[in-house]
């Protein structure tokens, strides 16, 4: 037994224009079918600022909700009318915003400041060679120093040199051996910042230059740059930067 059908296809339909009074006006049904694809096609915004986001007035982490377009704010008024917090939302997008147009002046200074460590170093009138021959002449001096002892005490024990004698050149002796070793640590901290020290110097401006140039946002660059995030009324962001640098 067959079973007719009175469904047509879709070419088929006859549509009538204003037919009907509309439930929803033309703008509003595109809004709605934009709103539906964005969804549909859409990904989870990034969740690299949860706990980094905090109210300005009572301190703690605001919350964070939606997965599509995030918002974070404050519940601690659910709790407490002890702070002036606002329950304004502030949208993660506008975060972002604030976050990358930041970063780029963040870095400038922080560049600006190494570059004049930098310049201050290579301006250096002593150079590592001439510093390490120092340090090479101050070793070869405490050595000399270090084997004359044995000779006083040959002298002591011979009978060449009296026991007053001895300790009077023995205490000279040690003086001037602790003074040399003292002027080695000066000398070898001097050439630690002209060598080691210039290069984390180097190694840290290449770091901040790429920060210049950076477009999206990772967990790992948030994590080490910003300490956290405070609104002030749902709208003012300030940026706290870690100390790294």
């Amino acid at each position: 037994m067959f079973k007719s059908s009175t469904k047509r296809a879709k070419e088929d339909w006859i549509v009538v224009p204003n037919a009907h009074e509309p439930i929803v006006t033309e703008d509003e049904y595109r809004r709605a079918r934009d709103a539906m694809k964005r969804h549909r096609n859409g990904t989870l915004a990034d969740t690299y600022f949860i706990a980094k986001v905090r109210c300005a007035a009572c301190g703690h982490a605001m919350l964070r909700s939606r997965k599509f377009e995030p918002i974070f704010k404050c519940g601690t008024k659910r709790f407490t009318n002890h702070y002036p917090c606002t329950e304004q939302p502030v949208m993660q997008s506008d975060i972002v915003t604030v976050v990358m147009e930041s970063l780029k002046g963040y870095a400038d200074t922080l560049i600006e400041r190494e570059e004049m460590k930098l310049a201050s170093l290579n301006k250096s009138r002593e150079s590592a060679a001439d510093i390490e021959g120092k340090i090479k002449a101050e070793q070869q001096a405490v050595k000399l120093l270090e084997s004359s002892i044995t000779k006083i005490i040959t002298c002591l024990a011979s009978g060449e040199m009296t026991k007053e004698a001895f300790l009077s050149k023995k205490e000279l002796i040690y003086s001037t051996i602790a003074k040399k070793k003292a002027n080695l640590e000066t000398l070898e901290e001097r050439l630690t910042t002209l060598t080691t020290g210039k290069a984390e110097v180097e190694a840290g401006l290449a770091e901040l230059y790429s920060f210049r140039n950076i477009e999206k946002l990772s967990k790992e660059l948030v994590d080490l740059l910003i300490d956290r995030i405070l609104v002030h009324n749902g709208k003012e962001i300030e940026i706290v930067w870690n100390d790294k640098y």
